[in-house]
């Protein structure tokens, strides 16, 4: 959150064996990868191009918990 993200894109979850949440271009190439403390995460998406990105959470041990995408608009 928020969808649509401007300058930051927030993430979040209950499961407490999430690590992990990497965020990826359209073309599926891996831009951002950052770890989840207490299950929350922010990334910096103010150098991002406007458009649609994917991300997925992942487990300690590289198992996806959680997959789908948000948008990045600029002004």
């Amino acid at each position: 959150y928020p969808n649509p993200a401007t300058d930051l894109v927030n993430f979040s979850t209950k499961n407490p064996s999430a690590a992990n949440v990497d965020v990826f271009d359209f073309s599926g190439k891996r831009i951002a990868s950052q770890s989840l403390e207490n299950g929350t995460s922010s990334v910096n998406t103010s150098n991002y191009a406007a458009g649609v990105y994917m991300y997925r959470i992942l487990d300690e041990n590289g198992k996806e918990l959680k997959s789908s995408k948000f948008f990045y608009i600029t002004y």
